[in-house]
């Protein structure tokens, strides 16, 4: 059962990556472009960006309460010296990798623009696991007993591509009120999944000093497993593919007083809203792997703690009988509802409030759960220039601050920086960067001979 091996051992190599994110202050950025589509795809209409292109940008975010995701910490670990560690029989590791890939948005009318897009995406969810115990596995055991006890053990692993076609459309643009909709057809291309499960999986670890290889881990309980790849190739080398859809709605709050000066000068280069309400379902869908075979053991002896360690798989089908059965494997996509709240302070300066939660059931096996995010984010914004200061609530994460800029085609950010470089317990880590080409919306005025006014309206 070598296969269970590469989401063990995935605990521990992820544990490595301290840095990580989600656009989080970018997200809300009114000359984001497509990255705003990734939030919400009634963002691609009405846009201050009349077109623009995607080079490359990528994001990655870690949270996990084994570790502390500090600069500190993560010098010990590569330096292999001592580093801090929690363990106990319920820690979580997730784990988002995003790849954005090259892509394209422009508008067809006055109403209405439509996108392409490219992503490959991983997720990693690894949640009521013993810490402890993965690391000695994969690093070897110590002279120290102890003993484990892992109730409802979930580990999932996914790995996906995706080719989305965006389109987004004005219904409704009257007096003080404007609202759109838009919407992200996909076409996934999954890679592989890696499952493995257990409603309890206890024992305990029995050094033996007179004959270390013969120290002994018993254990207790159930074990399933399921990889849709052989471990040896590329994930990508078959291709699976599977259908995904995204929707959204914006709506905004147009007062004479904002709505009036914009549209004098010229209506689709300025933003024209006192307050921007915007609610999505982001990732609908999934990929079924066919005719996969899952491994299904109840654990009750022992093994040699020498044998484990070489080959965990191996040692497992030689001192336990397992079943096996080949089915249909339905994994879902890291379905979401995301709330963004947008309230623009002065003609610069704005402050956003969003929420993520996962819509699906986080108990339930081949599902990739996000976390649940909660963040307040103020932002200096201009035509070329924009600065953030996201503040972040999860449950895993705690309270994480970051920060991050645009500069013309370039963005970099993270949620997370300034959180994990002086917080001594931050579990939660996160960077994006991004390169593109925007080409923004006119700014002349509409009258004869009008200049703007610089600082009048943003």
């Amino acid at each position: 059962m070598k296969k269970i091996i590469l989401s063990l051992v995935l605990f521990s190599a992820t544990t490595l990556t301290v840095l990580s994110q989600y656009y989080q202050g970018f997200e809300n950025d009114n000359f984001n472009g497509l990255h705003g589509v990734l939030i919400n795809p009634a963002n691609i209409v009405d846009s201050r960006i009349k077109s623009e292109i995607n080079i490359f940008s990528t994001q990655i975010q870690v949270g996990t309460d084994y570790t502390p995701l500090t600069p500190d910490n993560f010098i010990n670990i590569i330096n292999e010296d001592s580093f801090t560690v929690f363990p106990k029989d319920d820690n979580e590791l997730l784990l988002n990798l995003e790849l954005f890939g090259p892509s394209f948005m422009f508008n067809l009318t006055k109403k209405s623009s439509i996108g392409l897009l490219s992503r490959v995406r991983i997720y990693n969810n690894s949640r009521n696991l013993n810490a402890k115990l993965y690391e000695d596995l994969t690093s070897g055991f110590d002279d120290e007993d102890f003993d484990f006890n892992m109730m409802n053990l979930d580990q999932t692993l996914h790995a996906w591509g995706e080719i989305g076609l965006t389109y987004g459309r004005i219904l409704t643009d009257k007096d003080n009120n404007f609202l759109k909709a838009g919407i992200t057809l996909k076409y996934l291309l999954g890679g592989g999944v890696v499952q493995a499960t257990s409603n309890s999986f206890s024992g305990d670890y029995v050094y033996n000093e007179n004959a270390p290889p013969q120290s002994l881990i018993n254990l207790n309980g159930d074990l399933s497993y399921m990889m849709s790849y052989n471990e040896d190739e590329d994930p990508f080398s078959s291709i699976t593919p599977g259908f995904g859809t995204d929707i959204g709605l914006i709506y905004e709050y147009r007062p004479e007083s904002t709505r009036t000066i914009a549209e004098d000068k010229n209506g689709k280069g300025f933003n024209k809203y006192k307050l921007k309400i915007g609610v999505a379902i982001l990732d609908i869908g999934h990929i079924t792997y066919k005719d996969q075979e899952e491994t299904n053991y109840t654990l009750n002896g022992s093994v040699a703690a020498e044998e484990a360690e070489n080959d965990l798989g191996q040692a497992l089908e030689d001192n336990f009988v397992g079943t096996k059965a080949v089915k249909d494997v339905k994994v879902s996509l890291p379905t979401a509802l995301q709330l963004n709240i947008d309230y623009r302070i002065t003609n610069r300066v704005y402050a956003s409030v969003n929420y993520n939660t996962s819509l699906l059931e986080a108990d339930k096996p081949y599902n990739s759960i996000g976390q649940n995010i909660l963040s307040i984010s103020p932002r200096f914004e201009t035509r070329f220039f924009s600065l953030y200061l996201p503040v972040s609530f999860s449950e895993l994460g705690g309270t994480a601050i970051g920060t991050g800029f645009r500069l013309g085609p370039l963005v970099i950010g993270s949620g997370t920086i300034l959180s994990t470089l002086f917080y001594d317990n931050a579990k939660s880590a996160n960077i994006y960067a991004g390169l593109k080409v925007p080409i923004y919306q006119k700014r002349k005025s509409k009258l004869k001979n009008d200049t703007l006014t610089p600082g009048t309206v943003n």
